[in-house]
């Protein structure tokens, strides 16, 4: 197995291990009403994703250089928007929300401009995304904006990670779209938006924006059966 192929397998693994501990500290928000279980989880398995490739950034004057520092700052707004949500106006949350998202490909231009672009930067960037997708999905439906098919919005890039299980190879990486990236800055505009928002937006915009995200994750594994068709899918996760 080459190099790249051993970076793939790595990320997918760790993938792999968020979504099982999302399923966890998010089952354990539905009992008991907590966050914290939730944004504890979090802060560790990137703080175990940035150990394990450790060798690539320890050189660096940031941690995965530049353009992942940016990443890291954009995921500790998102995780803060959990204390912020308990103690702030609908539109204080917001505007977090929205000082979050405006770093938002920031560190993508970083990453082109200084030649620092790699698939671990790649993958930070997209489970950071999917973090706040999730961290907002749990804050409106803790704050009544929405009812729980909100949930969905965060949990559906967790159960498209288990079916990636069985149909994309660990050492395969995981490809971006340019549907997918556009469609997912619409959904977390809306989501960002929602706390201050009236209801009766609330009640076109937040389902609206689910059925553009049911699509893109839809088509997704639409095209993922397709390349699964071709490669085995069944016999691909088998260790080397």
């Amino acid at each position: 197995m080459d190099t790249q192929a051993k970076t793939n397998q790595t990320l997918n693994q760790w993938v792999r291990l968020q979504a099982l501990g999302i399923a966890v500290s998010t089952g354990l928000f539905l009992a008991s009403g907590a966050l914290v279980p939730f944004l504890v989880w979090n802060v560790l398995a990137f703080s175990l994703l940035a150990y394990w490739f450790r060798k690539t950034w320890r050189f660096a004057l940031f941690p995965g250089s530049l353009p992942n520092a940016i990443t890291w700052v954009r995921l500790l707004l998102f995780l803060a928007l959990i204390p912020v949500s308990a103690t702030s106006e609908g539109w204080e949350l917001s505007l977090v929300a929205w000082i979050s998202l405006s770093l938002d490909g920031l560190d993508g231009l970083a990453a082109r401009r200084l030649n620092q672009q790699s698939v671990y930067g790649e993958y930070f960037d997209k489970e950071a995304d999917a973090v706040f997708v999730l961290t907002m999905s749990l804050i409106l439906f803790d704050q009544d904006v929405a009812g729980g098919w909100i949930l969905g919005f965060g949990l559906i890039r967790y159960a498209f990670l288990a079916l990636e299980y069985y149909f994309k190879p660990l050492q395969q990486k995981d490809p971006r779209t340019q549907y997918g990236r556009i469609i997912a800055g619409i959904v977390m505009a809306a989501m960002a938006s929602a706390p201050a928002l009236p209801p009766i937006v609330n009640s076109f915009l937040l389902p609206a924006a689910g059925l553009l995200l049911a699509y893109s994750f839809g088509r997704s594994f639409a095209e993922m059966i397709a390349a699964g068709k071709q490669t085995g899918p069944f016999q691909s996760n088998q260790p080397d």
